[in-house]
């Protein structure tokens, strides 16, 4: 008789990890196809509020790839995904330390949207040190010497879905001035979002390894 394989079913932990990775996915996949065929809607949801940018929404689509990586035990995706995150991020924090422009912020698409972003296409402040956070922490929580990676994993997750609630509330209630550092680019709506879904599926991967364990 043949041996049935059968993939391991995950805990209503893992499947809501799974659930934010995938809809992290769609979010970025959805705002590259908006630059694609230039859907103003798709990209900035209302005329006064700000873009999200080309590389944001990959970095998106990536972290939601490496949230899924987390969620189904595939560490090998998580660190691709997560390295290539990094390195959009470390690149756009050097463009602003350096007043620099490495050619990135334009590379998927010219940012013909600039409403609160006089940096042209580039991500602000905020959302960098997100995706850096984001990245890092996933990068350490897959290798195999980080044995404590579920509280790096839960404050992470906390700290990203506050920063995300936080800037969508403020574009709600009319501002767009929450964690907007001077004249830099300011955040989207839809990112806040992000952000919110990336936190909360990060926190249940922590609480299903907690489970686990």
């Amino acid at each position: 008789m043949r041996a049935r394989l059968t993939a391991p079913r995950l805990s209503w932990l893992g499947m809501t990890a799974a659930l934010c990775g995938a809809l992290v996915v769609l979010l970025g996949s959805i705002v590259l196809t908006g630059w694609a065929i230039h859907s103003t809607f798709l990209i900035q949801v209302a005329p006064n509020l700000a873009p999200m940018p080309p590389n944001m929404a990959l970095s998106f689509l990536l972290s939601g790839i490496a949230l899924l990586g987390i969620a189904i035990a595939r560490p090998r995706i998580t660190v691709i995904a997560s390295s290539i995150t990094a390195a959009i991020s470390l690149a756009s924090i050097l463009e602003y330390l350096f007043h620099a422009n490495f050619g990135i912020d334009e590379l998927l698409s010219v940012a013909f949207i600039t409403t609160l972003t006089p940096d042209h296409g580039r991500m602000s402040p905020a959302t960098v040190l997100c995706f850096t956070l984001f990245a890092v922490i996933t990068m350490l929580a897959e290798g195999r010497r980080f044995t404590e990676r579920a509280p790096f994993l839960g404050v992470t997750g906390l700290l990203i879905a506050a920063v995300g609630a936080t800037c969508s509330i403020g574009v709600f209630a009319g501002t767009n001035d929450a964690f907007a550092w001077g004249d830099l680019n300011r955040v989207a709506v839809h990112t806040g979002v992000g952000f919110v879904l990336l936190g909360i599926g990060i926190a249940a991967a922590a609480l299903d390894v907690t489970q686990l364990a």
